[in-house]
């Protein structure tokens, strides 16, 4: 079963008719328990990605995880913008990650988060980021990674999702 999956990357692009409404209802906080956002977000398009690929970094500095970008158009004012990421993850101490948009002049929050801790085997993780303040026009989403001095991290089957504003 798994020899016929895409090894390719696929991605879907939606229009939600219904827009989406409170996914910050409640404040968001950053580590030291300070409010970062306490608007409700009002979404109403999304763009997906998957890949299938198997991937390895030894990187201490963040770098973009192969087949999570992507690009989308958020639509008038500013607003908010919501990264998912799910991915098989295996690590022999800990992997890092983070969501970026536009090479990093945006980081969602959380800013980092630990995605995976080892030694382990691949298993199923996920995150939800969240962008606030997110102006109009084109962006890129990304995820990135990052581990410690020393130690590695992998991702295989991997899928990324981005909420924004029609």
């Amino acid at each position: 079963m798994l020899s016929k999956m895409a090894t390719a990357a696929t991605v879907v692009v939606m229009t939600v008719l219904t827009p989406f409404a409170g996914a910050a209802q409640n404040a968001l906080r950053d580590g030291a328990g300070k409010a970062i956002a306490t608007k409700a977000c009002a979404l109403g398009s999304m763009k997906a990605k998957t890949a299938t690929k198997f991937v390895t970094t030894m990187s201490t500095e963040y770098e973009n995880v192969p087949g999570t970008g992507i690009k989308f158009k958020q639509g008038a004012g500013s607003g908010c913008v919501i990264l998912q990421f799910s991915s098989e993850a295996s690590t022999n101490d800990s992997l890092i990650l983070r969501a970026v948009l536009d090479g990093g002049a945006f980081i969602a929050a959380p800013s980092e988060v630990l995605f995976a801790r080892g030694p382990s085997t691949l298993t199923a993780h996920a995150y939800n980021f969240v962008f606030v303040d997110v102006p109009a026009g084109p962006h890129t989403a990304i995820v990135q990674w990052r581990v410690d001095a020393g130690t590695f991290g992998n991702v295989a089957r991997r899928s990324t999702i981005v909420q924004y504003a029609p």
